[in-house]
């Protein structure tokens, strides 16, 4: 019974899956879940309680399904020969270029003459007008759509002396933390050189412009391209550094997670409000709110708490990077701490030690799925990780520092020395990796080898179960 979200959450993934894969018709899914939920309902009165919750679990599969069979289609072709009419939403922070910007849009109606067509989901806008649209803003785009080769999905082409028409204004409350963000990236750029100010609004704010690309080759040749990408991390940090905040400020424990839930929430859609950073902020507001209830915090079920919604609001997005290494992140290092006890009294070298296993645990959930779709064996970041995450912690608590005494002028001067500092040499140290031997294998697994990687380490798992018949408590 406590893990019945985990099982919910399987169901409506396999089910999303398996349309995806097989692409049923809609009044088969229909009938499907109907059924399954009868069943559900007449097995339960029967007290067959195992064949109840098999179908509970097969309605959600099949109403999964339903429920993604819209962002299953595909754009028509005859939509993809000519110029398009495209109006949807912007819904990620644009990435400036120098000669365009890029950008994803959702909820998009497609117009062609006498024919429309309603795509729910993401198209890529590469807008060579250079004009920065407005987040959460309803435009009019006028291009050339075509598939995308190098990853699933469509691109829309916007010529330069055509820009996009905005046609709706939204009063999202989710826009006042953006222009907090604006003025936060700003102060960024008129005190720092141009490599932190890249560094520090990527990492920080979720902002990437064209500079942040050779930033980005050292990171992903050190190992550590995982940093650059607001997540879990981030939000672990952030989190943090609040109440530590309020520690000093001698708050009680409890008063001290109710005053943060907010500004994590704040910040989740400071930096974006990206997926990966709203499911990490889920899993903090789960884990508060436990504490503050007095519950026991069960990780693998506000894991699947935080994939539920995930994809009750953006279906499709089990198909990107993110969602996949995000979660098997998560899930590989729960599992691990599962069967490695932990002291409650941390030492330094403990916690080094548990620094080594938090690395250790990600690398081996997540080596398959990164050479997968990289090409990479990383070595080297089992290692680099234990150095690499604490210092971009320290990097994070400067950045606050900076950011509440940025309104003393000599003060301001001094911190943001010590803050460009900080980030130097943090660049300086991931280029070190980048360029020390055998950091990394060029070798890229197919899905063959990457079913039986994962095939491999399931069994020691189990094989780890059967042994310890009691798994300890992280």
């Amino acid at each position: 019974m406590n893990y019945i979200l985990i099982w919910i959450f399987l169901s409506f993934l396999a089910g999303e899956v398996f349309c995806f894969l097989l692409k049923p018709g809609f009044s088969l899914l229909l009938w499907l879940s109907s059924a399954s939920l009868l069943a559900s309902y007449i097995f339960y009165k029967k007290k067959k309680l195992a064949l109840s919750d098999f179908s509970l679990l097969s309605f959600f599969f099949f109403l999964s399904a339903l429920y993604f069979k819209p962002y299953s289609l595909s754009i028509p072709d005859y939509f993809l020969k000519e110029r398009t009419e495209v109006i949807g939403k912007i819904t990620e922070l644009p990435i400036s270029y120098s000669s365009y910007n890029l950008y994803k849009i959702r909820s998009n109606y497609l117009i062609l003459r006498d024919k429309k067509f309603y795509f729910p989901g993401s198209i890529l806008v590469k807008d060579y007008s250079f004009r920065k649209p407005s987040l959460l803003d309803i435009y009019l785009f006028e291009g050339r759509l075509r598939k995308n080769y190098q990853k699933k999905g469509y691109v829309l082409y916007l010529k330069k002396d055509n820009p996009p028409l905005k046609l709706y204004t939204s009063k999202d409350f989710r826009k006042f933390p953006l222009r907090v963000s604006e003025r936060i990236s700003s102060l960024f750029k008129k005190n720092f050189s141009r490599q932190i100010f890249s560094f520090s609004s990527a990492v920080f704010l979720g902002k990437k412009e064209e500079y942040f690309s050779q930033i980005r080759k050292i990171f992903v040749e050190a190992g550590t391209c995982h940093i650059l990408a607001i997540s879990g991390l981030h939000v672990g940090i952030v989190s943090t550094v609040f109440l530590f905040i309020f520690k000093l400020a001698r708050f009680k424990r409890r008063t001290r997670f109710i005053l943060t839930i907010p500004l994590v929430l704040f910040y989740a859609f400071l930096s974006g409000a990206r997926p990966p950073v709203l499911r990490a902020s889920l899993m903090f507001l789960v884990y508060a709110l436990s504490f503050l209830l007095r519950r026991k915090f069960l990780i693998f079920n506000s894991l699947a708490l935080a994939g539920l919604i995930d994809l009750f609001i953006k279906p499709d997005d089990f198909l990107t990077v993110s969602f996949q290494l995000s979660f098997l992140a998560v899930f590989s290092i729960s599992l691990g701490f599962r069967y490695f006890y932990v002291k409650r009294k941390l030492t330094l070298l403990e916690k080094i030690r548990i620094l080594f296993l938090v690395s250790l645990f990600a690398n081996l959930g997540l080596a398959g799925l990164l050479s997968f779709y990289f090409g990479k064996v990383y070595i080297l970041n089992l290692f680099t990780n234990i150095l690499v995450i604490p210092y971009l912690g320290l990097i994070f608590y400067s950045l606050f520092v900076f950011l509440g005494l940025s309104f003393i002028g000599p003060l301001r001067e001094v911190l943001c020395l010590a803050c460009s500092f900080l980030i130097g040499l943090f660049l300086k140290i991931n280029y070190f990796f980048s360029n020390f031997p055998l950091s990394y294998l060029n070798y890229r697994f197919s899905f063959k080898e990457l079913s039986f990687y994962y095939l491999f380490l399931l069994l020691i798992i189990t094989f780890k179960i059967r042994r310890n018949k009691i798994p300890r408590p992280f």
